[in-house]
């Protein structure tokens, strides 16, 4: 996955995936109090997406003036599935993969921005970042007032 166009597409395809599971989280009993935030969240990623895919039809292949023609990054290095299946996963569970999933979008969007010349791209990707940063925040937060009360 070293190409901006494999970069891209690949961060398109994991948005999809975050809409999907914040939508499963949604239908969570636990989740109560957070279905505002869920549906937010959905949203938010849905516009990453969106922005994305604007970004692959405008530059596409051609992206090598764009960026460094070289990523050197490994899908691994940014890919986190569950343990568990999604479908039957406690809330404790889903927030600690939603964490890890948050955490590995801003690594992704972080090398991107570090690795962009284009200066209006450059934006677009650090405002995904500060996006995906605090997300993983929420969850934090939402983990450490339902999971871990008394730290």
């Amino acid at each position: 996955m070293n190409t901006f166009e494999d970069v891209i597409k690949f961060a398109i395809d994991s948005e999809h995936k975050a809409v999907e599971f914040y939508r499963h989280l949604l239908t969570l009993d636990q989740a109560v109090g957070m279905k505002s935030f869920f549906e937010d969240l959905v949203k938010q990623e849905q516009a990453h997406a969106a922005k994305l895919t604007r970004i692959l039809e405008q530059h596409g292949i051609s992206g090598g003036k764009t960026t460094r023609p070289d990523y050197g990054l490994t899908l691994t290095d940014y890919l986190v599935e569950s343990e568990h299946d999604e479908s039957n996963i406690n809330y404790q569970d889903a927030l600690i993969l939603a964490m890890k999933r948050e955490k590995a979008a801003a690594s992704l969007y972080q090398v991107l921005v570090d690795n962009t010349e284009d200066e209006e791209l450059k934006k677009v990707f650090q405002f995904i970042l500060e996006e995906e940063k605090s997300h993983q925040a929420s969850f934090e937060s939402e983990y450490d007032k339902k999971i871990q009360p008394d730290n």
